[in-house]
């Protein structure tokens, strides 16, 4: 977002959230659509990756 530390520190929390959404549309990142990890699959990566 190329924030300089004092616009980050001085920011509200909405500013940088909507700051966020918008980085996220402009670059193409797509929103979750709400499904979270499941335990077993976490099993799995944990299994797989240690």
């Amino acid at each position: 977002m190329r924030w300089s530390p004092s616009e980050f520190w001085a920011s509200t929390l909405t500013e940088f959230m909507v700051a966020v959404e918008f980085w996220c549309d402009a670059n193409g990142v797509k929103k979750s659509d709400g499904e979270t990890l499941s335990r077993e699959r976490l099993e799995e990566l944990k299994a797989k990756y240690g």
